[in-house]
This record gives structure tokens, C-alpha cells and sequence, in this order.
């Protein structure tokens, strides 16, 4: 127990994670939440036997049908307010910078995302979903600061969006995450990175933050661009070249 203590005030020069980082802390909170969620679930499971359940049956079948649409929207909408919220409150803008692993600013960064996972951003988008489900999941981007076109197909999930730029009519396939985040360096790196009109990632390819895609370049799948450099043409191979 003597150990948690300085963790949870903060004094954490006695490991190599940084001065500013509170790792006994995170794992605390974090910990909490990941408990917590099943408690969540299964409140939320209760709640639609308890009382959504016997109003469908003292109701007409359409307006069942109407009723259990209205309340999946709803709670759509409830998340992406949710993520809007914490967002601004707890991060503000993403800048480009280096903050300590288990720092605060990694476990709001946390929090955001954790929160991101329940919305429409939260997951990859298969091929083959619809040009409005693309255009609603850029609005929530825009919304959340990141510079993505409403014309740009993103398949795959962006991290720290404001440091995210995705031009017109570029395409961006998964699974690998449009992330501006990098713990390469034994640090939370926060890098832009940016991919021009017209461009195209491929399946599975690696953009790591500080790179850029310029405007109509090709990243073949299964490439990885490095940091700092930049896609001017066709390019594929580990690193991209």
C-alpha cells in the first residue's frame, strides 16, 4: 500500500514513465471505468426489459417499431453529445507536443476515447456502408475539431482529431487507425498528419504520425509511411518507397 500513495499524489520520479506521469492513479481510474461498464450494460439491459418491454405490448406493432427506432436514435444522438462534451472539456484542442506516459493529459485523452467507442466514430466502417452513414461520421469528426471533408471516405478510426487533415474525395481504408498518436518514443507523441485531395491509403497501410500524403499520392496496402517524410506519388513496401 506504500507504494500507491506516491503515484496518487503524484510524486513519480521513482520510475521511468516521466515526472508528470501518475500511473498508480490511472490504473485506478481506469481501471473504475472498465469495471463499471458491464454495470452500465447491464442497467441499460434492465431498463429495456423493466420498462421499454411491457410498453411494446400495450401498444400497436408500428408504434413498437417506431418507439424502439426513436430510442436506438436517441441514444445515438446522447453519445455523440457525450463525446462533444468531454472532448472540448477535458482536452481542448490537440497540439503537437509530448506528454508523459500515465500523465493527466494521457488519462483525459484516455477518457475521450473510451467515450468515442460507444458513437458512430468509434468503430471502422466496413466497405460497402453508405455514402450518408460517411457523411454523418464527418460531420461528428468536423465537430470534434479534425480538418476531414464531408466528401472524403475515412473507413478506418481517427485519434486526436485535430491534428487530423484528410482532403476532398481522399480515401482512407482500415484497419489500422488515422492516429496522430505515437508512443514509439517512450512518450505520448502528438504529431499532425495529413492526407491531400484525392489521395488514396490502401488496406491495412500504416500512416504514422508527422507523415503527409499529398494530394492524389497512392499508399498500396500493407505499407507503412514514416514519420516525417512524405507521399508525393505511388508508393508501397516497408518503410514506403
Amino acid at each position: 500500500a506504500s507504494s500507491l500513495f506516491p503515484g496518487l499524489l503524484g510524486a513519480a520520479a521513482t520510475h521511468s514513465f516521466g515526472e508528470k506521469s501518475w500511473p498508480n492513479f490511472c490504473a485506478w481510474v481506469q481501471g473504475s471505468i472498465i469495471l463499471l461498464e458491464p454495470v452500465l450494460m447491464a442497467t441499460r439491459m434492465m431498463l429495456a426489459e423493466r420498462v421499454l418491454l411491457p410498453l411494446t405490448f400495450a401498444i400497436p406493432l408500428w408504434q413498437t417499431f417506431l418507439l424502439l427506432w426513436a430510442v436506438i436514435i436517441c441514444e445515438k444522438i446522447l453519445r455523440v453529445i457525450l463525446l462533444l462534451a468531454a472532448k472540448w472539456v477535458l482536452i481542448g484542442r490537440y497540439k503537437e507536443a509530448k506528454h508523459d506516459i500515465y500523465s493527466l493529459f494521457y488519462l483525459r485523452h484516455w477518457l475521450v476515447e473510451r467515450i468515442a467507442d460507444g458513437t458512430i466514430i468509434g468503430t471502422a466502417t466496413p466497405p460497402g456502408t453508405s455514402v450518408a452513414h460517411h457523411f454523418l461520421r464527418n460531420l461528428v469528426l468536423r465537430a470534434l475539431g479534425a480538418d476531414v471533408a464531408l466528401t472524403s471516405m475515412i473507413f478506418t478510426r481517427v485519434v486526436a482529431f485535430d491534428l487530423v487533415s484528410v482532403g476532398h474525395l481522399a480515401t482512407v481504408n482500415g484497419l489500422k487507425h488515422l492516429t496522430a498518436v505515437n508512443y514509439g518514443e517512450g512518450k505520448m507523441v502528438l504529431k499532425s498528419i495529413s492526407v491531400g485531395q484525392g489521395a488514396f491509403v490502401g488496406a491495412n497501410a500504416v500512416l504514422e504520425p508527422g507523415c503527409s500524403v499529398a494530394a492524389a499520392a497512392h499508399v498500396e496496402a500493407l505499407s507503412m509511411v514514416p514519420a516525417g517524410s512524405k507521399v508525393s506519388s505511388r508508393v508501397s513496401g516497408v518503410p514506403a518507397q
